[in-house]
C-alpha cells in the first residue's frame, strides 16, 4: 500500500489507529507522532493546527519534508479536536477516520 506523504489519522478511541500507525511506521518509514506520545513533532503541529491557519502548519512541519509523517488522535467528533482535524487537512494532509462502536456521551 502506497500511503500519502501527509496523513492524519483519527477516529474513537479503541478503533485500531495505533496499530495501524506503527505498522505504517515499520512498513514504509513513516514518521508517526500520536497524541498519547506526547512527543515534540506532535505537539508542534498539533498547537499549529489548533491555530485554525493552514501556513502555521505547513511551517511546521518543514522539519520532516523528506519523510512520510502520519498524526494520530483519538477524539469524539464532538469534541474541538475537529477545527486542528480540518486544519491539517487544509494544509494539505490527507484525512483518515477510523470508525468504531463507541458509547453515545
Amino acid at each position: 500500500m502506497t500511503l500519502p506523504s501527509r496523513l492524519v489519522i483519527s477516529g474513537v478511541p479503541g478503533s485500531g489507529k495505533s496499530f495501524f500507525r506503527r505498522s505504517a511506521r515499520g512498513d514504509a518509514g513513516v514518521l508517526g507522532p500520536e497524541a498519547d506520545d506526547n512527543s515534540i513533532a506532535f505537539n508542534a503541529v498539533w498547537h499549529a493546527a489548533q491555530t485554525g491557519h493552514a501556513a502555521l502548519v505547513k511551517a511546521s512541519i518543514v522539519y520532516a519534508m523528506h519523510r512520510h509523517l502520519a498524526i494520530e488522535l483519538g477524539f469524539v467528533p464532538a469534541e474541538p479536536a475537529l477545527t486542528g482535524v480540518r486544519t491539517l487537512i487544509a494544509a494539505g494532509f490527507d484525512g483518515w477516520w477510523f470508525s468504531a462502536d463507541y458509547p453515545a456521551p
